[in-house]
């Protein structure tokens, strides 16, 4: 199984989108604060990215399938039919 991280910041409007986006859509999904946690932060860097939120989706072995910045509605569609599939 698949799982789905969201790196958000604290009061970042953004970041609650993408998650209020995974809700609508049923989607499980985690959340890591980047300002709490350095070392997310830095593996956000080492992705190429500089800002949240960041969506990153890993498959049964933690590898990382995926990822992305901010609200991609394209991804979470291929999310949706990903599950469906699965089921």
């Amino acid at each position: 199984m698949t799982t789905i991280t969201i790196y958000t910041l604290p009061g970042c409007v953004d970041c609650q989108a993408a998650g209020q986006a995974m809700d609508r859509k049923d989607i499980p999904f985690g959340l890591i604060n980047v300002a709490s946690l350095p070392a997310a932060a830095n593996f956000l860097r080492g992705l190429g990215y500089q800002g949240v939120p960041v969506t990153v989706v890993r498959d049964d072995d933690g590898t990382v399938q995926d990822h992305w910045h901010g609200l991609r509605p394209d991804k979470l569609h291929a999310l949706v039919r990903q599950r469906t599939q699965l089921t």
